[in-house]
């Protein structure tokens, strides 16, 4: 599992994805106060994922860390599964043009 701890002005929400490979697609999970979640959710399902596609309601543990890290407008921190994002291994060849 994955999860961010979300927090706004006025409140705090989490984020998580139930995956134990960084590849691995599983739909969102939020908990918390549902207004935040609903605004939450409309930047998170419309973000990039570290390939260049937006999230949508599934995604993976790589593209969530990435488009946590590269968002500005609210304070995400990872509170669980940073192994799933430390140890990612893409598979790319030595050499390889990407």
């Amino acid at each position: 599992m994955i999860k961010y701890e979300v927090k706004t002005v006025n409140s705090t929400i989490y984020v998580s994805l139930n995956t134990k490979y960084p590849n691995e697609r599983a739909l969102l999970n939020y908990e918390g106060d549902s207004s935040t979640i609903s605004n939450f959710r409309q930047f998170l399902e419309n973000a990039y994922g570290a390939f260049g596609h937006t999230i949508g309601q599934a995604t993976t543990a790589i593209d969530l860390h990435y488009a946590m890290s590269n968002q500005q407008q609210f304070e995400a921190r990872l509170i669980e599964g940073q192994d799933l994002v430390t140890k990612y291994d893409p598979e790319i060849p030595d050499g390889a043009v990407t």
